[in-house]
């Protein structure tokens, strides 16, 4: 068997680490496992880059002119399309086609044409909507029908002057309905359900969940002396991720809490930059951005809970990360958050409720839940298992077709 994975980037971000992972567990049960990528570079034999930088560039400019997404590159297309031509293909996996990098309509034509067993991650929901990866916040449920009048014109894939996105959905509704052999696969309940009241996806007969996992044997309970370094000995520490200190992920409710919590309890603030951490207001630290998991697995270890009060989110792994760490996790109703957290390992809170995530901090003070439960819920998210879910689909699929 041979498989294809096709993603913006491979083995870095968190796209690029699952899409490594599947791949790697494939190899190992006799799979040719190839990816495509068209950002960074791999050392991996088994992997290659399509289209260019100067290619990208345009297809960006061109999509804010236009406001169309996935309708350029044609060049870069054209030769990821003559190397599976090359490659003879069984199973072609879809993750992120949203960065520019894509003629979508090329590809799906060319997946039914070939009728390729294909197999299309959710790790956002561009691939049913117009354009947008997510809507929560904008309160919009036009997806389900036909789009237009996007409340999302300048966020996510920007358009500065048209709205096209009743003909992107449109044009996606013909293009993924026309591959036979097409399962959709959202890596939360919340993701699958609404892929399936989509106008893309509702007539397609497999749609399942995977959930995403992580390391467990790099995420685990570990010795630190963070809280010494930072000078927080005796104080109950809040720590949160600050992805780029956006309102979608909740920067400004960790300010708004930071006034409103005792003093005895501190918010820590990690994934920063050196100007982001120099502008953090009084009463929050921030700690600078690493790509060493030992670190990080250190930083989620140092506290005494962490809080991700995203507003729009799909399954953060983050919050499995700090679990496996021993830490209790306080989110937001949000996305796939809610599937993550039970009342043994951390709390739930109604999205955009910065009184309750004080409260939920100042229970979670009081109750102190034990870091063996925490791990225990994180051990259900194994990435080996989930990877082997996929193996197995692949299997499953071809299987039916032979």
């Amino acid at each position: 068997m041979k498989v294809l994975h096709i993603n913006c980037v491979y083995g870095t971000a968190s796209t690029g680490r699952i899409v490594k992972g599947i791949a790697e567990c494939a190899r190992k049960q006799g799979i040719k496992a190839y990816a495509a990528y068209s950002q960074g570079t791999a050392d991996d034999p088994n992997t290659f880059c399509f289209g260019t930088k100067t290619e990208q560039k345009v297809h960006a400019m061109l999509s804010r002119l236009t406001g169309l997404q996935g309708y350029y590159s044609y060049f870069g297309t054209r030769s990821l399309l003559r190397k599976m031509d090359e490659i003879k293909l069984d199973v072609v996996h879809l993750h992120n086609l949203h960065s520019n990098n894509i003629n979508l309509k090329m590809l799906l034509r060319y997946l039914a044409e070939h009728d390729i067993v294909t197999v299309v991650t959710l790790h956002d929901c561009w691939f049913f909507t117009g354009k947008c990866c997510y809507f929560t916040m904008a309160g919009c449920d036009r997806w389900k029908a036909e789009c237009g009048n996007c409340p999302n014109l300048r966020t996510d894939n920007k358009s500065y002057f048209l709205d096209r996105s009743s003909k992107m959905l449109y044009d996606k509704m013909r293009w993924f309905k026309n591959i036979p052999r097409l399962t959709v696969v959202g890596v939360s309940d919340w993701i699958t359900d609404l892929a399936k009241q989509s106008a893309v996806f509702s007539g397609t007969k497999k749609i399942l969940t995977i959930h995403n996992g992580i390391d467990l044997t790099a995420f685990r309970p570990r010795q630190t002396d963070i809280k010494r370094c930072l000078g927080l000995d005796g104080k109950f520490v809040v720590l949160g991720l600050a992805m780029g200190m956006s309102r979608r992920k909740g920067y400004d409710d960790f300010v708004q809490l930071a006034e409103i919590l005792p003093k005895d309890i501190c918010i820590v603030l990690a994934g920063l930059t050196p100007e982001q951490v120099n502008k953090l207001p009084k009463g929050v630290i921030g700690i600078e951005q690493t790509a060493n998991i030992d670190k990080l697995a250190e930083i989620y270890s140092a506290a005494d809970v962490f809080v991700n009060p995203t507003y729009e989110d799909n399954f953060p792994t983050v919050n499995i990360e700090a679990l496996a760490c021993g830490t209790p996790v306080i989110t937001y109703r949000t996305g796939g958050c809610p599937e993550i957290v039970n009342e043994s390992c951390g709390i739930v809170v109604e999205c955009g409720d910065v009184d309750g995530l004080k409260s939920a901090i100042l229970r979670l003070k009081k109750t102190n839940l034990q870091k063996e439960d925490c791990r225990k819920r994180a051990e259900a998210f194994c990435q080996d298992k989930k990877f082997q879910e996929y193996v197995n689909l692949y299997k499953e699929m071809v299987e039916k077709t032979r």
